[in-house]
C-alpha cells in the first residue's frame, strides 16, 4: 500500500477508510508474501489478471456497440441546468427536455452544481467531496517497447504510477513493428501538476526507467486530462455521498457508474448497473 497508493492518491493515507479496497486489493498470506520476496515467481493475482478486449478499434468499440440498438441519442448535448420542481433539464444549446425519471452518470459533484435551489446542506456536502485527477500521457513509438501489458511505479523518482503498452492489448493497436506507451499521473490539489513540464518529465523518466531509449522516435503523442478519475473514500465520504444520493433519489434522480455513483468501480460496473436500472424502471 506505501507508497504506491500515496503516490496514487495524492493524500496521507491516514486521511482514507479502506472502502474501496473491495475486489480492487488482493487478499494474501503472510506464507504469499514470503514466497513473492524471496522467490522468482510472477503468478497473476487480482481483478485484471484476465480480462477481454476488443481486438479492433480499442475500447471505444464497447460503447460504441450499445449505439447501434439506439434510435434516440442525442450527442452533443451539454446540461446547462436542472428544474427539479418542473422535472426539466435545460441544455446550452436553448434546448430543454421534460424528464420522470433521470439516470445520471456524470460526476456527482457537477450534477449537484446543475441543480437550482438545492439545499445547503447537500451543496456543503458535495462541495466537500474529494478525488484524484489523472494526467494521461501516449505516444506512439517506431518499435514495440515492451511485451508487458502494463507496469506499475510505486518509486517517489518516477512521476508516473502506471504505464501500459495498449499494442499488447491487440496487435491492431498501432501500426505493424510500432509501439504504443500511456503513463498516468495523478495530481490533485494537495499535489499540483505544472502540466507544461510534464511531457518532458514523462519522457526522461520513461528514459530513466529503461522503456525508452534516446534514440527512439516518437510518432504521435496525445494528453488527456482525466479529471474526477479516482474518488477519495475520506473519514466522512458515506455520509456526504449517502446524503447527495437520498437528495437526489426523492427528486427522481438515480446515479449510476464510477462518476455518478460516486465510487471506485470499472465500465463492467457502469454496464450492469445502467441495465439494473433501466429495467427497475420499465417494471
Amino acid at each position: 500500500m506505501v507508497p504506491y497508493n500515496e503516490k496514487l492518491w495524492t493524500v496521507p493515507l491516514k486521511q482514507l477508510t479502506c472502502d474501496w479496497m473491495g475486489r480492487f486489493v488482493p487478499a494474501t498470506s503472510l506464507d504469499q508474501i514470503l514466497d513473492g520476496a524471496l522467490s522468482d515467481q510472477s503468478g497473476n493475482v487480482g481483478y485484471n489478471a484476465h480480462f477481454g478486449y476488443p481486438l479492433r478499434g480499442g475500447i471505444e468499440s464497447l460503447p460504441r456497440a450499445f449505439t447501434c440498438s439506439l434510435t434516440n441519442l442525442y450527442a452533443k448535448h451539454e446540461v446547462a441546468s436542472l428544474d427539479l420542481q418542473k422535472k426539466q433539464i435545460a441544455f446550452k444549446n436553448k434546448e430543454t427536455i421534460d424528464f420522470d425519471v433521470l439516470i445520471s452518470s456524470m460526476p456527482m459533484p457537477r450534477l449537484v452544481k446543475l441543480i437550482s435551489s438545492v439545499p445547503s446542506s447537500v451543496q456543503k456536502a458535495s462541495e466537500q467531496l474529494c478525488f484524484t485527477s489523472v494526467y494521461n500521457i501516449n505516444m506512439g513509438v517506431d518499435r514495440k517497447v515492451s511485451d508487458m501489458h502494463w507496469i506499475y511505479f510505486p518509486e517517489p523518482e518516477f512521476t508516473f504510477y502506471r504505464i501500459g503498452f495498449s499494442h499488447n492489448f491487440s496487435p491492431y493497436q498501432a501500426p505493424p513493428g510500432c509501439g504504443s506507451i500511456y503513463a498516468e499521473v495523478a495530481y490533485s490539489p494537495w499535489k499540483p501538476l505544472d502540466k507544461s513540464q510534464i511531457v518532458a518529465k514523462v519522457k526522461q523518466d520513461l528514459i530513466k526507467a529503461r522503456i525508452l531509449r534516446k534514440e527512439d522516435h516518437l510518432l504521435a503523442q496525445c494528453c488527456l486530462d482525466i479529471p474526477c478519475a479516482y474518488v477519495l473514500y475520506d473519514q466522512n465520504y458515506r455520509e456526504k455521498v449517502g446524503l447527495i444520493r437520498s437528495y437526489l433519489q426523492e427528486n427522481g434522480i438515480r446515479t449510476i457508474g464510477r462518476y455518478g455513483s460516486w465510487e471506485y468501480s470499472g465500465m463492467e460496473d457502469a454496464i450492469w448497473q445502467g441495465k439494473v436500472e433501466a429495467e427497475e424502471i420499465l417494471k
